[in-house]
């Protein structure tokens, strides 16, 4: 590889990270189409290793004189970059308008011209970096309140003791970020960094208000991007060299302190009433009646919502052929709001479609029919691996005996973009045996631990990816051993997310957006009713405005 010829290096790790990294890589591929682009996925970094130790890695197989820029994966490219070299320097950085930001840098760019003098400046920072990672206390906050991450702590520290030139970028121009967000030019800002609130927005999360009027111009532009590169093909130019480190996948058990609440058990927390199911069918005269339950916060006023400001949902229906069937009701109540029945995917157990026919009839919605049977749960993995994860932030996995609220993809757009945060990861628009704290509430988080129903619930469509791959490796492990693996989706979903994210809770719409009709299970006695917590028909969501929000 000639040492002239740039070369731009960037590591990630994660499904979430993936999508970034595919624009990185279309965006690097129009934009620098002379360079050598390695993209290279790896573990997930902690206190062993980080980002840096990356970097000084591919700055140690370098030859000497070799132009590298080192960026992080969540960045996009929107001019040539090519002038960067024409300043004379050993180390380039980038550095935040202090008018803008309490913080001297961001270690998201950094650009070298190698030598055995930038090797030792990188490996340096990267063992500093390491040390600051494992301090903690009141020194750790120190740091994080002087510079806004540890590793931008230790590049501050080399910077001022190095004997190398160094140089010194704009955020604004090479690596927008945060602080620059609100002055962001489009003829001058090269690189925008998809970090912080822009990336929660962009992933369907929750937006604090004053980072709001920033994000939405720049969430707009990077999915307008995002389309744009994906629908065209790429120039006839080197692709971009994306590589794995990662280990061979392999079976994780699920602990045993875990495996007891994967098998339809419900731990009851601490002081509240029992919630065990009911030992025989609810008969119907005891369903509670739908659309009596009124919440006590205030509703805004409806809305017209600018469609590139909302998470984009998938919708996806898994169904088996049943008596009596409720497909078709629940489809028709969902193109009856207007939604597009193409956009409406509906993955069948079997390949016998004769039913599905007539259930579906005159309604062209997206089938997914297999070539031999699935299990439940593989239908309800199928629900995840039918989409296109470009085409989606977030994937809504329902049964096909529902009820739905009003307007209800906009309602679930809404409430995603008012509640969801990057520390929850299972959404529950339906569910059984839950009590929110109070009624002024419009999501409260609730235990994952035997998590009861699956009717409607949403992940984030990098979580979705990661769920599947989980689910692929660890189908004959994750439940008891006596226990049937291939049912209860419900507590799969569960024991994947705690086994990511280990006690950490989901969260529960309030009220629920959708009612479970069923009168009958294909794969158990009885069934349970939630429509005493159902908003009914005529209702959907419409956020008060921020000062009266309440959430738990």
């Amino acid at each position: 590889m000639d040492a002239m010829t740039p070369q731009m290096f960037a590591c990630y790790f994660g499904a979430r990270y993936a999508r970034l990294t595919r624009m990185l890589a279309a965006s690097a591929t129009r934009h620098c189409p002379k360079w050598d682009v390695r993209l290279v996925e790896v573990p997930a970094i902690g206190a062993r290793e980080t980002k840096l130790t990356h970097w000084a890695r591919a700055v140690d197989e370098a030859p000497d004189g070799t132009l590298l820029l080192l960026i992080d994966a969540d960045l996009v490219i929107l001019h040539p970059l090519d002038d960067l070299w024409d300043s004379p320097f050993d180390v380039a950085y980038t550095a935040r308008d202090r008018r803008w930001s309490p913080w001297p840098n961001n270690a998201g760019v950094i650009a070298v011209r190698v030598s055995d003098g930038v090797r030792a400046f990188m490996w340096a920072w990267e063992r500093r970096t390491l040390e600051l990672v494992r301090t903690s206390g009141p020194t750790r906050k120190a740091w994080l309140a002087r510079f806004g991450a540890v590793d931008q702590a230790a590049l501050d520290e080399q910077l001022k003791t190095t004997a190398l030139t160094v140089h010194t970028l704009s955020c604004l121009e090479w690596n927008c970020e945060d602080s620059s967000w609100a002055h962001f030019n489009t003829t001058r800002t090269r690189i925008l960094h998809i970090k912080g609130a822009l990336r929660e927005a962009l992933f369907g999360d929750q937006v604090r208000p004053r980072r709001a009027e920033a994000v939405t111009p720049l969430l707009a532009r990077w999915r307008a991007l995002e389309a744009e590169l994906s629908a065209v093909a790429a120039p006839a130019v080197a692709a971009p060299v994306v590589e794995s480190v990662l280990p061979p996948v392999r079976t994780v058990p699920v602990p045993a302190r875990h495996q007891r609440e994967y098998t339809f058990a419900v731990r009851r927390p601490a002081g509240a009433a029992s919630r065990r199911a009911p030992a025989v069918p609810q008969p119907a005269a005891r369903r509670p009646r739908a659309g009596t339950f009124v919440p006590t916060w205030t509703q805004g006023e409806p809305q017209a919502s600018d469609p590139s400001t909302l998470p984009r949902v998938a919708i996806s229906i898994r169904t088996a052929n049943r008596t009596p069937n409720y497909l078709g009701a629940t489809v028709r109540q969902l193109v009856a709001q207007g939604m597009d029945p193409a956009l409406i995917h509906v993955c069948a157990t079997a390949p016998e479609v004769g039913w599905l026919d007539r259930e579906l009839a005159g309604m062209a919605v997206t089938r997914h029919v297999p070539d031999r049977r699935l299990s439940p749960n593989q239908n309800g993995l199928a629900l995840i691996r039918v989409l296109d994860p470009l085409q989606y932030d977030w994937v809504l996995l329902l049964e096909d005996d529902l009820e739905f609220c009003a307007d209800f993809l906009g309602s679930v757009q809404r409430w995603l973009q008012r509640v969801a945060r990057p520390s929850r990861h299972v959404y529950r628009l339906c569910g059984f045996r839950m009590q929110p704290p109070h009624r002024g509430v419009m999501a409260y988080d609730w235990t994952l631990y035997g998590m009861g129903g699956s009717q409607a619930v949403l992940l984030r469509m990098a979580d979705a990816l990661d769920f599947v791959a989980w689910a692929d490796v660890n189908m004959a492990e994750w439940a008891r051993p006596r226990a049937n693996k291939e049912v209860a989706f419900d507590k799969l979903i569960s024991a994947w997310a705690l086994h990511r994210w280990p006690d950490t809770p989901g969260m529960v719409s309030h009220p629920n957006f959708v009612n479970h009709i069923g009168a009958t299970s294909s794969l158990h006695r009885g069934t349970l009713f939630n429509a005493d917590k159902f908003a009914g028909t005529r209702w959907s969501f419409h956020p008060p405005a921020l000062p009266q929000e309440a959430t738990a």
